[in-house]
Parts: structure tokens; sequence; C-alpha cells
């Protein structure tokens, strides 16, 4: 789809967001990995989840086939720390390159809150395992990122929110790069027990090596959740030209996302 297509639709939802009824916050699919909210005693919280397809920054990291993937943190007070798996599946088609088959992430973090704003400030390593490079090349995924963003809700209970991620070294040795985003979630129904969220994102990321990389992505979906059970249904697009073949996909695709949290 075209920039001006995706922010069309963004706009659109971002609408949808702000007329509808509450109820509940949900996650947003964004692109760095869920931290859990400020606690005033140790807290220790996972999840394993199942997606049809696991989309980073509007790219999928498994060629559009399935992926399990888990997660663990712990809390206290301002601070933050947990961890993020999942399958990745980066083989050319003809076995040329390089390959990864497990991605491990780590990150940490402090959420301080001024006034009615909740602040994020934390790092974020992403590791991939099993990574395979043929005789003569080298190619190293793994990256890090600083990342600092900011939360608030107005009208009630629409949280909007803003988070600068930067990268010394992005992935694939692609240089420094700069990635804003902005997301908004909403609640919009109660039925019986189940509650019902919409929410979007929209990101751009630059790097300073090759402009002509930079893109922008973004996400709209409906979290439906039941205790500990959630249902997540997101479309995501790009404003990639050719819809990136091969490996990384990125023209529009659907998520959806099965996950249990304890």
């Amino acid at each position: 789809m075209a920039l001006g297509g995706l922010r069309a639709s963004l706009l659109a939802g971002a609408a949808l967001l702000i007329t509808a009824a509450p109820a509940f916050a949900a996650d947003l699919g964004v692109s760095m990995k869920d931290a859990p909210a400020a606690a005033d005693s140790w807290t220790a919280t996972g999840y394993i989840q199942g997606t049809n397809d696991y989309i980073f920054r509007g790219q999928s990291q498994t060629r559009r086939d399935p992926a399990v993937q888990g997660g663990a943190d712990i809390g206290y007070g301002w601070f933050y720390a947990g961890t993020f798996l999942s399958n990745v599946d980066f083989k050319f088609p003809d076995g040329a390159v390089h390959d990864a088959r497990a991605e491990f992430d780590i990150y940490a973090g402090i959420k301080p809150k001024v006034g009615d704003v909740t602040l994020d400030i934390g790092v974020i390593t992403y590791n991939y395992a099993w990574n395979k490079t043929i005789p003569g090349t080298t190619f190293d995924p793994d990256y890090q990122e600083i990342k600092a963003g900011a939360s608030v809700t107005v009208l009630k209970d629409l949280t909007l929110g803003g988070t600068f991620f930067w990268s010394p070294d992005y992935f694939g040795q692609s240089g420094q790069t700069i990635t804003v985003e902005g997301t908004a979630s909403k609640p919009i129904a109660k039925i019986q027990d189940v509650e019902f969220a919409a929410s979007g994102t929209i990101g751009h990321i630059s790097f300073a090596r090759d402009s002509n990389l930079d893109y922008t992505y973004g996400n709209l979906g409906l979290t439906a959740t039941y205790k500990s059970i959630s249902i997540d249904a997101r479309w995501w697009d790009t404003d990639i030209k050719g819809g990136c073949p091969g490996v990384y996909q990125c023209s529009s695709a659907f998520a959806g996302t099965l996950k249990y949290s304890f």
C-alpha cells in the first residue's frame, strides 16, 4: 500500500478509537516487547502465545509462517526486566547469505510517572540463535536499541503513547537507525466477562547510512480478553514498494495471536 493509503487507514482507525465505548486497555502490536506496569513490590509474570505470522515493524520474521513465542517479566517499583523468545526463519530461498531460526531478546528499564504521564526508558538487546553465514561473507543479525517513551490517558480511557528507539548498528550491520512510533489504545466494549479493545500503531525507521532504506509501517487491531486468555487480530502494512519478496515480506498482512498469561 502507498504511504498515503496507509496514513488514511490509520487515521480512520484513530477516529474509531476516539468514538468507541469504554472497557479496558489492550496489547498494541508495537515493535517493543511487552513491559510490565510499575509495581510497589516484586512481581513476576509470564506468557506463551502462538501467531500465524510473526511481524515486527511491518516485516515478517517467519516468512509468513506460524511462530510459537513466550516471555517472562519481573518488576519492582519503577524497574522492570524481561525476555522474549520466538522462532524465526531468515533462510534465503537459495540457501545463500545467512540463516537464523530463533530469537532471544532481553530488555530492562524504568517506568517513572510524572503527573499523568508515564515515562519508559530502557534498553533492548535482540539476539538470534543458530545463525549461519556462508563462507567468505559476514552477517551479524544481533543488535541493541535504547528507547525513551511516554504515554498518557486522555478523554477518560484513550491511551496515547510515543516511543523513540536508537540503535548504533541495526539488524544485519545496517548502521545507525532511529525509529519513532506512535500508539493509541481504547476500550470499546465488555460482553459478559470478555473485554474488547481497539489499538493501532504507526512508526517510521530512518537509516543513517542509506536513506533509501527508510520506511513507514503501521497496524490496526482488535483484542478480546477473557481472564488470562486473549485473542488479537491485527492488520499490518508498510509503504515499502514491491512487498519485499523473499525473506522479510512487508506487504499488507493479517496476524492473529492467541496468548495465555500467568
